[in-house]
């Protein structure tokens, strides 16, 4: 039976399959295990090596979002005296460090996107 698509985000958000809400599933920080250890769904599930471009992509947007909202706080927090050599500094590290911290995460609810317009066919 096919979760709801809220579930398997949700899922996906605690790094678990999104299909059965296995654990396990994250090889490292940077790399999923070929199928999950409990319902045995592909991960690779595009036709050819270009399938994650999708979610290093949200990875992207998502981490680069969330960094720029953090400034704008940080900005309307602290206005009017706001300390910006801090922020010159704090955005660009940001920057760099979010994307980083967010990977298993977006390729994690890439996959439960992936999973809610294409369910896992019998023999994923």
């Amino acid at each position: 039976m096919r979760p709801r698509v809220s579930v398997s985000f949700v899922r996906a958000l605690a790094l678990r399959c999104p299909r059965c809400g296995g654990r396990g599933i994250l090889k490292s920080w940077f790399q999923l295990r070929p199928q999950c250890p409990t319902c045995a769904l592909a991960f690779e599930r595009g036709e050819d090596e270009d399938y994650w471009y999708g979610g290093f992509m949200f990875n992207i947007i998502a981490a680069e979002l969330l960094s720029m909202g953090a400034v704008v706080i940080a900005i309307v927090a602290t206005f009017p005296r706001v300390p910006w050599t801090a922020l010159e500094m704090l955005g660009p590290a940001l920057a760099v460090v979010v994307p980083v911290v967010t990977y298993p995460f977006t390729r994690c609810i890439w996959l439960a996107w992936d999973l809610a317009f294409r369910p896992a066919e019998p023999g994923d």
